[in-house]
C-alpha cells in the first residue's frame, strides 16, 4: 500500500510544538527531533566576549565555578564536508544556540539551537561546509546559564587553549584533555599568585611561503588589571610553572615538533610601577613548534593615558603582535607561552587573588591581520589560591636610640585552608616621620623563618637595632611550601608594625660616683640642693682644695662622723651640701615638638563647577595671606555646596605631596573660588591654628601673646 501522505503540513507543525513546548518546560527533546536539520538564516550579532562593547557580552554569573567547552572535530573542512561540533559542561537540559559565523562573510550568519543532555553535553552536525578558503568561527551560548565559549577553524585559523592543572587535591598534567579552550576555575585548577598559567595557539591552514619580514602576523591580548587590582602582569615562557615534559603544547597534535624560541620583551610600563625593588622575571621566551618568530612589535596599553601607567587604575589591557613564519612545510604550527599571574608583593594596589569575582583573560585578536572572532580564555579569580591573614607585633614599639635595645617581628599565619606552612621573611624600612607602609627598597632582618605548623607563627631571627631616630615600620613577606594551599602573600600594615625611635637628653648626669663612701648616714638631710652639680666626681677624695669657697657654712652639720673619713678634706665646703650620695640616676627630659597634618574644608553658594583653592601660610607670612604658602591644594569641577582638601589621604587623582606643620607660630588658611574670569575669595585666616612646642630641658620660654585671627 501506498504510505498515505495527507496533510503533512499539519504532521510538522505538531512536531515543532511538541519540540517548542518540551523547550520551554527545560525537558530533554527525543532523539528525532534533535537529529532534525533546524538551521536558519540570521543577520550578523556581535559575538560574546567583545571588550570594545561590553553593554552587549554575555555575563554569566562572576562568582559561578563553571567551565565550558566547545570543538569541532575537524580544523579544515571541504566544501560539502559536515561540520560536527561538540561541547560539555552545560545545564542538563539546557538549549544552546550555536552561530557559526564566516570571515570573510560570504554568507550570512547561521544559527541553531541544541538540546544538552542529562551530563550536559552537546551534539551537533547540521552545518556543512559550503565555501573554502574563509575562516569560521562557532560561538555556542546556554540560555540557562548564559555561559559562553567559541571554537574556529576553517583555512586559515587559529585556536587558544590553557592548561587547566587539576584541583589542589588531583593535580594533572598540561597534556590530553587537559587543554581546555573553557575557564579555569576551582573545579579543575589550582594557581598561585607568580605562577605561570601555559597557553597554546593551534595554527591550521597557514601558508607555509616564508619572507624575511614574516609571512604571519597574530596578534595577543592580556588583561592587566581588573578595577586596579593586577591580574595577568606580563608574558613568561610556557613551562615555567608547569614544567616541562608535564607541560606539553603538542599533545594531541601530530607532527608538532621542531620547537624554536624568542626571546620575550621586557614591558617598559611593568618594573616602574612595581614595589620598589621589584622586577618583571627576565630570560623568558615565546616557543614556536614548526615555526620561527621573526619580530615582535611593541607593547601596546590600553585605555592610553598620560602617564600611561594611570590605565592601571582601572580595567586595562597589553597586547603585542608577533610575525612569523612557519618551517618544515607545516600549515599547523603551534604557539606556546605562559601568563604570568600577579603578586601582591609585586603590586601595592594588590594582586591577582584579590580581584573580586571577575575573571580575567588571555586573548587572540587577530590573524594576518583578520579578527579572530576575539576568542578569549578565562582565569576566574577564586581558581587562583587565596593569600593569607597576616596579624604582626613589633616588639619594643617604642626605643630610646643609643641604649642597646634591638627590634623583632612576630607574625601569626591563619586562612580557611588551614595553617600557612611555608616561610617568612622580615624588612624594616625607615626612618620616616610617621608610620608608613613598608613598600619601598627595605633591609631584610635575619633570614626566612620556617612557620610553626601548629601555631602559625613566625618570629624574626634576629633583631633590628635603629641608627637614627624616627619610624621604622616592617614588611613580612609569606612564600607558601608545596603543602600550603595558599598564595604568595605580604603585610605592609602599620597596625602594631612600626616602632618609634627617640633620643633621650638628661642635664647632667654624674658619669662617675664617689667609691669612698661614708658607712653611716647623718641624721639630717640638708633641705637644699646644689643646683651646679658635677660633671665628673672623684673616685676618691679630693686632695686640693677647691679655690672657690662659699660664703655661707651649712647651719645644719651632721651629728655623726663617717667612720671612713677622706685623709684630705677641703677647708671650704659647698654651702648646704649633703653628704649623703644620691642613689638615684636623673629622669630623662624631652622637648617635645608638634607634627599637624592641617586640612580645610570651604561652604560655597552657587557653585557652577569651578575650582576650590586653598592655601595655607605660615608663620613667616605677615597675616595677609600675601607671602608663598606652604601649601596649596586646588579642587577643581565643583557644583555641591562644599569642597576639602584631603592633604597626606591616600588615593585620589591631583593629590600633592603630604605636608607636615611644624614650625611655631601661626598658621592661617585662605580659600578662593574661581570660574573663568570670576573669582571670588574668603578672609585671609578666617581659619587658622597655632603650634607651640615644648622647649629643651633647661630652656626657659618667655611667653608670647597670640595674635587674635
Amino acid at each position: 500500500m501506498k504510505p498515505s501522505n495527507r496533510h503533512p503540513f499539519v504532521t510538522l507543525l505538531l512536531i515543532l510544538g511538541m519540540a517548542l513546548a518540551l523547550s520551554a518546560s527545560k525537558l530533554k527533546l527525543p532523539s528525532f527531533i534533535r537529529g532534525a536539520p533546524a538551521a536558519i538564516q540570521a543577520q550578523p550579532v556581535v559575538l560574546a566576549n567583545n571588550p570594545s562593547d561590553p553593554a552587549r557580552e554575555i555575563a554569566p554569573d562572576p562568582n559561578s565555578d563553571r567551565s565550558v567547552s566547545l570543538q569541532t572535530d575537524k580544523m579544515e573542512y571541504a566544501p560539502g564536508e559536515v561540520v560536527v561540533i561538540t561541547g560539555s559542561g552545560w545545564d542538563p537540559g539546557e538549549a544552546v544556540t550555536l552561530l557559526l559565523h564566516e570571515e570573510p562573510a560570504l554568507h550570512a550568519d547561521r544559527r541553531v539551537t541544541v538540546i544538552a543532555d542529562s551530563s550536559g553535553n552537546i551534539f551537533d552536525n547540521q552545518f556543512v561546509q559550503d565555501a573554502h578558503n574563509v575562516r569560521l568561527y562557532v560561538t555556542a551560548t546556554g540560555r540557562n546559564s548564559g555561559l559562553t565559549t567559541q571554537a574556529a577553524f576553517g583555512n586559515p585559523a587559529a585556536n587558544i587553549d590553557q592548561c587547566a592543572n587539576g584541583t589542589f587535591a588531583s593535580k594533572v598534567l598540561c597534556t590530553g584533555a587537559a587543554w581546555v579552550n573553557g575557564d579555569l576555575n576551582t573545579n579543575n585548577s589550582h594557581y598561585r599568585e607568580g605562577d605561570s598559567v601555559p597557553f597554546r595557539l593551534k595554527f591550521s591552514n597557514l601558508s607555509t611561503t616564508a619572507t624575511s619580514a614574516g609571512t604571519h602576523t597574530v596578534l595577543i591580548q592580556w588583561d592587566t588589571t581588573k578595577g586596579g587590582k593586577h591580574a595577568y602582569d606580563y608574558l613568561t615562557t610556557y613551562s615555567r610553572t608547569e614544567v616541562a615534559p608535564g607541560d606539553d603544547p603538542c599533545s594531541g597534535i601530530s607532527g608538532c615538533t621542531a620547537p624554536l624560541t624568542f626571546p620575550i620583551p621586557l614591558d617598559p610600563n611593568v618594573t616602574p610601577n612595581m614595589n620598589s625593588g621589584k622586577s618583571q622575571i627576565g630570560g623568558q621566551v615565546f616557543t614556536c613548534f614548526n615555526c620561527e618568530i621573526i619580530s615582535v612589535d611593541a607593547y601596546s596599553l590600553t585605555p592610553v593615558t598620560t602617564p600611561a601607567s594611570d590605565a592601571y587604575l582601572g580595567d586595562s589591557s597589553t597586547s603585542i603582535l608577533l610575525h612569523f613564519n612557519t618551517k618544515n612545510g607545516v600549515s599547523n604550527p603551534v604557539l606556546a607561552w605562559g601568563g604570568h599571574i600577579a603578586t601582591s608583593i609585586d603590586w601595592a594596589s594588590g594582586g591577582a587573588a584579590s580581584v573580586s569575582g571577575s575573571p580575567y583573560h588571555m586573548r587572540v585578536q587577530t590573524l594576518d591581520g583578520a579578527s579572530t572572532g576575539n576568542q578569549d580564555r578565562s582565569l576566574k579569580a577564586a581558581a587562583v589560591l587565596p593569600e593569607a591573614n597576616i596579624v604582626t607585633q613589633v616588639s619594643p614599639a617604642t626605643v630610646v636610640l643609643n641604649d642597646g635595645q634591638s627590634v623583632t617581628d612576630t607574625a601569626t599565619l591563619s586562612g580557611a585552608n588551614g595553617i600557612p606552612t611555608g616561610s617568612v621573611s622580615f624588612f624594616e624600612c625607615g626612618p620616616t616621620t610617621s608610620a608608613s607602609p613598608c613598600l619601598s627598597t627595605a633591609n631584610q632582618v635575619g633570614t626566612a623563618v620556617t612557620v610553626n605548623g601548629t601555631t602559625g607563627v613566625a618570629t624574626s631571627n634576629a633583631g633590628f637595632t635603629p641608627t637614627a631616630s624616627g619610624t621604622y615600620c616592617f614588611r613580612v613577606e609569606y612564600t607558601p611550601d608545596a603543602a600550603a594551599q595558599y598564595s604568595t602573600t605580604v603585610s605592609t600594615a602599620t597596625t602594631n608594625e612600626c616602632v618609634t625611635v627617640s633620643v633621650a637628653t638628661a642635664t647632667n648626669t654624674p658619669t662617675n660616683t664617689p667609691t669612698n663612701t661614708p658607712t653611716n648616714t647623718p641624721t639630717a638631710t640638708p633641705t637644699a640642693t646644689p643646683t651646679n652639680t658635677p660633671t665628673n666626681t672623684p673616685t676618691n677624695t679630693p686632695t686640693n682644695t677647691p679655690t672657690n669657697t662659699p660664703t655661707n657654712t651649712p647651719t645644719n652639720t651632721p651629728t655623726n662622723t663617717p667612720t671612713n673619713t677622706p685623709t684630705n678634706t677641703p677647708t671650704n665646703t659647698p654651702t648646704n651640701t649633703p653628704t649623703n650620695t644620691p642613689t638615684a640616676t636623673p629622669t630623662p627630659c624631652f622637648g617635645t615638638i608638634q607634627a599637624i597634618r592641617a586640612n580645610d574644608t570651604a561652604t560655597i553658594t552657587n557653585a557652577d563647577g569651578g575650582t576650590v583653592t586653598f592655601s595655607l601660610y605660615g608663620p613667616a607670612d605677615n597675616g595677609t595671606c600675601s607671602s608663598t604658602p606652604v601649601y596649596t591644594e586646588s579642587v577643581v569641577g565643583v557644583t555641591g555646596t562644599t569642597a576639602s582638601t584631603t592633604n597626606c589621604q591616600q588615593g585620589g587623582a591631583g593629590i600633592p605631596a603630604c605636608y607636615t606643620a611644624s614650625d611655631e607660630g601661626t598658621y592661617r588658611w585662605n580659600v578662593v573660588y574661581s570660574n573663568g574670569g570670576f573669582s571670588t575669595s574668603g578672609n585671609c585666616g578666617r581659619e587658622s591654628f597655632v603650634i607651640t612646642n615644648d622647649p629643651p630641658c633647661g630652656v626657659t620660654r618667655t611667653p608670647t601673646p597670640t595674635p587674635t585671627p
